[in-house]
């Protein structure tokens, strides 16, 4: 006889942290840059880092802040890049967040218009900002370095960003520190989990 125990890949609700939270690592650029009225960045995280399961917030970790101007749409995707050689426009992304941001220090948290469901790839961070005013060097996010380049985005002024067309303005080239993300997660119904944590016992030899 044979008896396997395991737990489920994801308990009732789980917070998720791609990137290393004590990092000292800062920049004014990514998730979102203030220093132009208008911004669109795309921002790769490693499905080894995430975990399969409804996201219902993203929030990112603010030093310094206070300016808060237009308003965000933040878009999810699930992709097979394992880097980011350009900007990548696609209609198929999901809208997951469109409204006002706040700007303070700590856990900046963006409550999602409905539960993401994440399978478990590499996924597509998009945060498009669409502002009437800017302030140079008033906000900067916690970010992490990585060994590959994580970050596209351009900026500019009197602009408006879409997901479904390749953007213009000042580009930014290969971004290798990504803004530390937190999720918090639920586990999706009628999704099957990977298993994690098996404990086998009581094997014996009969048939």
């Amino acid at each position: 006889a044979m008896a396997i125990i395991f737990a489920m890949q994801l308990s009732a609700q789980t917070t998720i942290v791609a990137g290393d939270s004590t990092s000292t690592n800062l920049s004014e650029y990514v998730p979102i840059y203030h220093c132009y009225e208008d911004s669109y960045m795309q921002m790769l995280y490693k499905a080894e880092e995430l975990q399969a399961g409804g996201i219902q917030s993203i929030s990112f970790y603010c030093t310094n802040g206070g300016f808060s101007n237009g308003t965000v749409k933040i878009y999810l995707h699930e992709v097979t890049n394992t880097s980011l050689s350009t900007i990548i426009p696609s209609t198929d992304y999901t809208e997951v967040y469109s409204g006002p941001m706040t700007n303070a220090p700590g856990w900046v948290t963006f409550n999602l218009s409905e539960v993401y469901a994440y399978t478990g790839g590499n996924l597509l961070v998009t945060v498009i900002r669409d502002g009437s005013d800017y302030d140079c060097g008033s906000v900067h996010y916690k970010t992490s370095p990585t060994s590959y380049t994580s970050v596209q985005g351009v900026y500019d002024d009197d602009v408006s960003y879409t997901v479904g067309s390749m953007p213009v303005g000042w580009n930014i080239y290969d971004f290798t520190s990504r803004p530390v993300m937190k999720m918090e997660m639920v586990e999706l119904e009628g999704f099957c989990y990977r298993p994690s944590n098996l404990t086998v016992s009581e094997i014996d030899q009969s048939s």
